[in-house]
C-alpha cells in the first residue's frame, strides 16, 4: 500500500506543477512538430486527460477518515489560487532554456511533493472538486486538514 500510496502523491505532484510547463511551451512557442498553433489544444487535452485520471486513480488507496470533533469546515480554493498563480508566474519568466526550466521546475515539484497540501490544481474545479479546511477542536489553530471531495463525499 505504501508504494499505491507514494505513487499516487508522485501522479498528484505532476498534476499540480503540469501547467507550469504548459504555460513554458506556450510562452516560447515551442509546438509539437507539424501541429504548430494547434500544440495548444492538445497540449490541453493531454492535461485534462491526465488530470482525469489522477481524479479516478483514487479508488486503489483506501478510504480515509478524520476522527475527532470537527469545529469548522471552509472551502480552501481562493487561498491556494495564490500559491498556485506562483507557478504561472515562475513559468512565464523563465526563457528559452531547457536546462534553467528543468532545475526551476525540479525546484518547484520537490517542494510541491514535500508540502504535500500544495497537491492543489485549479483543473480540479472543472471536474467538481474542492479543497477544504476541516479544523477539529483539539487545538483547532494548528490541526488544519485539507481534503479534496465533489459534492459526494469520497
Amino acid at each position: 500500500m505504501i508504494q499505491i500510496k507514494l505513487i499516487y502523491k508522485i501522479l498528484l505532484t505532476i498534476d499540480a506543477t503540469i501547467l507550469f510547463l504548459f504555460l513554458y511551451l506556450v510562452k516560447n512557442k515551442i509546438w509539437i512538430p507539424y501541429c504548430g498553433k494547434i500544440s495548444v489544444v492538445i497540449y490541453l487535452g493531454i492535461i485534462l486527460i491526465f488530470t482525469f485520471i489522477c481524479l479516478q486513480s483514487k479508488v486503489v488507496l483506501k478510504k480515509g477518515s478524520i476522527e475527532g470533533n470537527i469545529i469548522d469546515i471552509s472551502l480552501a480554493n481562493d487561498s491556494y489560487m495564490a500559491n498556485y498563480l506562483g507557478y504561472f508566474f515562475v513559468a512565464l519568466s523563465l526563457s528559452k532554456d531547457w536546462v534553467i526550466l528543468g532545475v526551476v521546475y525540479a525546484i518547484v515539484f520537490v517542494f510541491t511533493y514535500k508540502s504535500q497540501s500544495l497537491f492543489y490544481n485549479p483543473l480540479f474545479l472543472l471536474f467538481g472538486y474542492n479543497f477544504y479546511y476541516i479544523h477539529d477542536y483539539c487545538n483547532a489553530q494548528n490541526n488544519t486538514h485539507i481534503k479534496t471531495c465533489t459534492s459526494n463525499i469520497l
